[in-house]
């Protein structure tokens, strides 16, 4: 009787030990979001050291959204700007924004030259996912009529008579 409740005991320790030692091993992120590394089943079971990273969690109540801006209108891009987004899989819904970040090197696709702005853009019901595509619109502030009627012919006939002049 004495041998058995001594087993029970022991066994009893041993499962206390295992629990917290597996307890010890649950890995918890410091904040909510969606887990964004791919093949993350690929990663069970390696050793970490302490601080290493296991898998990037990103906050998927908002989103940095890529808008290819035309080379010429880059000058009008001011941070700060408010932005609204249509995307491809909600054709009805527009979501909006604010300019964050405006980049420094022209991009070259084709024939047309373009600058990235980034903006900030809510997403609480997680609709947006990484890779959609879509159409966006940065607002460039106030204008007079004739400015934004005028801008564009004037801007060709500027770029087509200026390497004439001496």
């Amino acid at each position: 009787m004495f041998e058995a409740r001594s087993r029970r005991d022991e066994a009893a320790a041993r499962l206390a030990l295992e629990e917290e030692q597996l307890a010890r091993t649950q890995l918890r992120a410091p904040i909510a979001g969606v887990l964004v590394t791919p093949h993350i089943d690929q990663r069970v079971g390696q050793a970490l050291t302490r601080g290493a990273e296991f898998a990037v969690v990103a906050d998927a109540g908002r989103v940095t959204a890529e808008v290819a801006v035309p080379e010429g209108d880059a000058a009008l891009l001011r941070i700060g700007a408010s932005v609204a987004l249509k995307m491809n899989p909600f054709p009805t819904r527009v979501f909006r924004g604010e300019l964050q970040r405006i980049g420094a090197e022209l991009r070259q696709e084709g024939e047309e030259s373009f600058v990235i702005a980034e903006a900030r853009v809510e997403n609480a019901e997680g609709a947006l996912k990484a890779g959609m595509l879509g159409q966006g619109k940065v607002s460039a502030g106030a204008r007079p009529l004739g400015f934004a009627l005028f801008r564009r012919p004037l801007r060709y006939l500027w770029l087509k008579i200026w390497p004439l002049l001496p």
